[in-house]
């Protein structure tokens, strides 16, 4: 019975490592620095047919 016990104990030691291991892992991912801030918008086309038709 002794023999059974400690199999079991050596299996939950590893599921613990195991489980410790993983959260490690994910939070290395989650470190990772933010992705920078996207370009501004291009100028609306009303905004360009004002300014072209004013030259002509």
């Amino acid at each position: 019975m002794e023999i059974v016990s400690m199999e079991n104990s050596a299996t939950i030691h590893q599921i613990i490592v195991s489980g410790a291991a993983l959260l490690a892992s994910t939070a290395q991912i989650n470190r990772a620095p933010p992705s920078p801030p996207p370009p501004p918008p291009p100028p609306s086309w009303t905004t360009f047919r004002s300014s072209s038709s004013a030259s002509v």
